[in-house]
């Protein structure tokens, strides 16, 4: 649902952008472009293309709602967007409020890594510390897909004496939950 704070109408428009690493399934959204009138409320629509299977995990979009206002001669107008995260949620999945405490984290050569063995899309701060040394890791994304694994970057060696990973996540609505401290195996 949008709401214009203007005074004139002005056009939403709506876009999905898909992830290049998690493109399917389709989105569509029903009227991408449309007139909201001045302190007026839109609903946004958004379909879910056929597959020729059942969703069995979570994926991400990003959608991107821009307003465009009127033109008007002689006048500099502003262009407001914000850019949201979509998790699309399959309908015979429980929800799991906190799913980062399955992710398994590993320490091979002195390079950690992540893995998502889970079905949901998990969402966290890039920047990792690892326990006891206290030593920065940073991951390349911010979300880590179902099946996915992902390695971190380090700008000195990690040590293996670490047995722990503090991480920030975000919870399914992208508010901060609190910091997680995790198993390095």
């Amino acid at each position: 649902m949008s709401k214009t704070p203007m005074l004139m109408p002005q056009l939403l428009y709506t876009k999905i952008v898909n992830l290049p690493d998690d493109p399917q399934p389709g989105l569509i959204v029903t009227q991408p472009v449309t007139r909201v009138d001045a302190g007026k409320t839109q609903r946004v629509r958004f379909v879910l293309k056929n597959s020729a299977e059942p969703l069995k995990v979570e994926h991400l979009k990003r959608v991107i709602f821009t307003t465009i206002p009127q033109r008007d001669k002689n006048k500099v107008k502003v262009v407001f967007s914000q850019n949201l995260p979509v998790i699309i949620h399959p309908s015979g999945l429980d929800v799991n409020m906190e799913p980062w405490k399955d992710l398994q984290w590993h320490m091979r050569g002195g390079k950690l890594s992540v893995e998502n063995k889970t079905p949901y899309v998990i969402r966290l701060e890039q920047k990792v510390k690892l326990l006891p040394s206290g030593a920065h890791a940073d991951l390349p994304k911010a979300y880590i897909l179902p099946g996915e694994t992902i390695s971190a970057h380090a700008s000195t060696t990690l040590s293996a004496l670490d047995k722990n990973i503090e991480m920030y996540p975000a919870t399914r609505y992208g508010y901060k939950a609190k910091s997680f401290v995790a198993e390095i195996k």
